[in-house]
């Protein structure tokens, strides 16, 4: 039988700690996905690229919502005995060296070449606070069962359904000295940089409401919001435009099933269709002033490979171009907004995994990164395949890491913090089973 890798869960990481009366529910952490993206979206309302403010727009480009949501679930695991010294005594020696490698260079590129050395750094850093997030959540998290989940899914669908209505609010009431059609309402949707982000965070937990509904309604139907979520997910994933997302799902839900999901009876196949029907047709009817930008194709897309691609090819030319003038240390978080010639489209990430970190970081971490990534995602996937209660949370990271392929899940700290919440859920999960626990009844 495989086991999880050590250094990911172990007894010495995991001692039960007394003093410390406040708990980290499954409910606790859908409400931290729902009140950043409520935040969020009132603090960043915008009709431009960027907010006029600028101290506001810096706050947008590091996500620090999100990152203090992680701040505070790291806060409470601390005091509930979370210390990262002890994970570090419990990894391996190769993942040490690792993360020895990557810790001595990661940070050079952006110190030495970037023009904004300090938030380069700060969103580098950004990157092991993350992590750090996942391994709280693997320490503190309550048990949960059946009930947790209930409540964890109706906050995530009554904060989407909350969002959708800010976003048709938004849409609808532009400032009267606009003209509507002038507007880029791409880069309008309340809090998200770009409405491809929204449907990358849609899609991903599109992909966990399926999952759970195909593993727990198997014998009955499922409550009404669960296909009312179902609906919503599916519209504001379309609506965007998102086919990486919609790539992710259909990824990930056949790796949930290699992993155990089972397939879905007929009823839930007819029920799972029927949602995702209403929900592609009220997306379509809800394409704002008849922007191109909202449909999943338009004619130009098929024009060529880059054209299919959405521009990426040639601008990952670019990219691997401006990798090639610092190929050792890259040139820091964001390099992509200043290394790029004038007729290279303009974004703040590579929008590919790989390419991020080689650009941002350079070749040694970069290497070290990819390893202990492998390692990382290697042991969710192991887990989740023991634990069928997992596997949901499996189908979310799966849906934003084949998105990561396409767009910047490792640079946005909001899409970062879902992956890492997801995994630190699974690796909670082999905890519980495992007896490594905090007193406490189940969720």
């Amino acid at each position: 039988m495989q086991t999880a890798p050590r250094g990911i869960l172990s007894a010495d990481t995991y001692q039960p700690t007394i003093g410390c009366t406040a708990q980290l529910t499954l409910p606790g952490l859908a409400l931290g996905i729902a009140l950043t993206t409520l935040v969020s979206a009132v603090l960043f309302a915008t009709y431009q690229i960027a907010l006029p403010n600028r101290a506001l727009e810096g706050l947008r480009q590091t996500g620090v919502v999100f990152l203090a949501f992680e701040a505070l679930v790291i806060i409470l695991a601390m005091a509930r005995g979370f210390e990262v010294g002890t994970l570090w005594n419990s990894l391996t020696r190769f993942t040490r060296f690792l993360l020895v490698v990557f810790f001595a260079t990661f940070l050079w590129g952006g110190l030495v070449h970037s023009p904004a050395a300090a938030w380069a750094t700060m969103v580098s850093l950004s990157a092991p606070f993350h992590v750090i997030f996942a391994f709280a959540i693997a320490h503190s998290l309550r048990p949960f069962g059946a009930a947790a989940m209930d409540v964890f899914e109706k906050i995530i669908f009554v904060a989407m359904a909350i969002f959708a209505v800010l976003v048709a609010v938004h849409f609808l009431t532009p400032p009267p000295a606009i003209d509507p059609v002038d507007i880029k309402w791409y880069i309008a949707v309340p809090g998200f940089i770009s409405h491809r982000l929204l449907g990358a965070f849609a899609g991903g937990l599109l992909a966990l409401f399926v999952a759970d509904h195909v593993l727990r309604y198997r014998d009955s139907f499922a409550p009404w919001w669960a296909y009312g979520a179902l609906v919503l997910l599916t519209g504001l994933t379309v609506w965007t435009g998102t086919r990486a997302a919609l790539l992710g799902i259909g990824i990930a839900l056949p790796v949930a099933w290699l992993c155990g999901l089972p397939r879905p009876t007929g009823r839930q196949a007819i029920a799972l269709s029927a949602c995702a029907a209403l929900g592609i047709g009220l997306a379509i009817l809800a394409i704002p002033y008849g922007s191109p930008h909202f449909r999943l194709f338009n004619g130009s897309d098929v024009a060529s490979a880059d054209a299919v691609s959405g521009g990426r090819l040639v601008y990952w030319s670019f990219i691997l171009d401006a990798i090639a003038e610092h190929p050792l240390i890259g040139a820091g978080s964001g390099a992509s907004m200043w290394i790029l010639p004038a007729e290279a489209q303009q974004h703040i990430q590579p929008h590919n995994v790989v390419l991020q970190f080689l650009l941002s970081w350079g070749a040694f971490a970069t290497a070290a990164a990819l390893m202990l990534l492998a390692k990382f995602v290697r042991a969710v996937h192991v887990i989740a395949a023991r634990h069928p209660s997992a596997l949901p949370f499996l189908a979310l990271l799966d849906c934003l890491l084949v998105v990561s392929l396409l767009d910047g899940m490792f640079h946005f700290a909001r899409h970062f913090m879902l992956m890492m919440l997801a995994s630190g859920v699974i690796f909670a999960i082999e905890r519980h089973a495992r007896g490594i626990d905090k007193p406490g009844a189940h969720a």
